[in-house]
């Protein structure tokens, strides 16, 4: 190989290096920027849209199905319809370009708890924290997000995955929740449906479909699609 072209393979190789180290960086901060939005619409509900609380359950234990397991997902975010409000333009304006962002959100169960770690494709940590049964408190282990309200988070989790008969006798007042189960309009599979009411309004709709759970917040307009990539047994550390 000539100096000429041992030049060129280096200018090629710092070349690829820079758009990798770009990547990698659009990557992380399209993670946060996923982080932040929902964070937005969060603080939005409780700040003029009626002041419909955004966490309406407490924390609950894991249910014995859950325990043991390790999810590794894909959250999806996309906005749906937001800002036909004059009062929420600036709002609109800045979680616009957040649309259709997706991050790695991978989640612990056991007996004691929940770990949650939020990441970017690349695996760069975006946010990490963990919670113990039966208390309130979440410990936010590491916060790259500062908008990242972990319990916020967990809520949710809690609301998609728990099971409705331990939902609906901890939701707080004006809120109640219903399930059923019908027919998906594009392939005729039975999907289950469920959704929660605030004072008689339906404010959020969960569809568990076969390869997606489609959270759908209509309250602040937007969705969250989940994707499981894996689902695995926890590996408990051996005591010594």
């Amino acid at each position: 190989m000539n100096m000429t072209s041992g030049l060129k393979l280096n200018k090629t190789f710092i070349i690829l290096s820079k758009l990798n180290n770009s990547l990698k960086l659009v990557l992380f901060f399209a993670g946060l920027s996923l982080l932040s939005a929902c964070s937005l619409f969060s603080q939005d509900m409780n700040n003029g849209r009626g002041n419909i609380p955004v966490q309406f359950i407490p924390l609950l234990p894991v249910p014995s199905e859950l325990q043991q397991k390790v999810w590794l997902e894909k959250f999806t975010f996309s906005l749906e319809s937001y800002g036909n409000n004059s009062s929420n333009t600036e709002l609109a304006k800045n979680v616009r370009d957040y649309a259709k962002q997706s991050m790695l959100l991978q989640t612990e169960f056991s007996n004691d708890g929940i770990n949650i770690a939020a990441m970017s494709f690349d695996g760069i940590a975006l946010a990490q924290a963990s919670w113990q049964t039966n208390a309130q408190t979440v410990k936010s282990e590491l916060t790259v997000a500062k908008n990242f309200d972990a319990k916020q988070v967990l809520h949710d989790l809690q609301i998609v995955h728990w099971p409705i008969s331990t939902i609906a006798p901890a939701l707080v007042k004006g809120f109640s929740v219903d399930e059923r189960v019908m027919l998906d309009g594009s392939d005729g599979s039975k999907i289950k449906i469920r959704r929660f009411h605030h004072l008689g309004e339906v404010i959020i709709t969960i569809r568990y479909q076969v390869e997606n759970i489609i959270f759908e917040q209509l309250s602040a307009g937007y969705r969250l699609t989940i994707t499981r990539l894996r689902d695995s047994k926890l590996k408990t550390a051996l005591k010594p």
